[in-house]
């Protein structure tokens, strides 16, 4: 458990229940709670008093927490050796000993234990099984070969890919992030690989051209599929499996023309 990553009310309960109480500051308390752990660790715990749990309580605060937690984890999209991902482990893992805690003395509060495990253990799966998603996509993108290019100018963005054979010999052009009438998109590198570009909703490559002026800077989309397939279950995104190409043949000063073809 990484006590830094735990929040006030959670450093406060990990110390009462280790007979502690009015310890100080936030940076105080993950201190104290250190030692203790890592006392814990190597066999040197000290004799805890026993502290007095309301069931009800901490049934109740459980129960947000793991709903906290569920939201978090829906929108993670990193792996094990992110920040986000840490954090949501460790307060998983506080979660977790809490629950055990609980003193049940009645049959519907040990119903609601019950079932508060079971879906901490079911977060625990999904966390796992959402790290092995972000794996597989960063071995995807290192197969293509995508690395992100530097640039000061957002309209200037690009990926540039290498091809693998000659059926991918357009994946060797530079790619323009899009822009359209509510501005440049801003690019998010996920592992070398520009989401954003790769992710385009085809809802947006539409008609909604105002005149027939031509765009000076065309932009290309080109997405194996290989990465198409990896991204897909991760962001939740339709994606067909071919190339996807958009590009954008005619723009005013408000709007701009784009077409998918496949």
């Amino acid at each position: 458990m990484e006590c830094g990553r735990l929040s006030k009310s959670e450093l406060v309960y990990e110390l009462k229940i280790r007979g502690l109480e009015d310890v100080g500051t936030m940076e105080e308390m993950r201190s104290t709670l250190r030692r203790l752990v890592r006392m814990e660790k190597d066999g040197e715990s000290l004799k805890y008093p026993e502290y007095q749990l309301v069931a009800d309580d901490e049934l109740k605060i459980c129960e947000v927490k793991l709903d906290d937690l569920g939201k978090l984890l829906s929108d993670l999209t990193t792996d094990e050796r992110s920040s986000p991902f840490k954090k949501i482990e460790t307060k998983l893992q506080h979660t977790l000993m809490r629950v055990d805690r609980i003193p049940t003395t009645t049959e519907e509060e040990k119903k609601k234990r019950s079932k508060l495990l079971a879906k901490l253990l079911q977060l625990k799966t999904q966390l796992l099984q959402r790290d092995k998603v972000v794996n597989s996509l960063q071995r995807n993108v290192n197969l293509q070969g995508v690395t992100p290019a530097q640039t000061s100018d957002p309209e200037e963005a690009t990926v540039v890919g290498m091809s693998r054979d000659g059926g991918m010999s357009e994946w060797n052009k530079r790619i323009p992030v899009f822009d359209d009438e509510r501005g440049t998109h801003p690019v998010e590198f996920v592992k070398g690989i520009c989401v954003r570009s790769f992710c385009v909703p085809c809802g947006r490559l539409v008609d909604n051209s105002a005149d027939g002026k031509e765009s000076r800077r065309p932009t290309t989309f080109v997405s194996p599929p290989a990465i198409l397939g990896s991204v897909s279950p991760l962001f939740g995104i339709d994606l067909p499996s071919c190339f996807v190409r958009a590009h954008v043949i005619k723009k005013s000063s408000a709007t701009c023309q784009r077409k998918l073809k496949h």
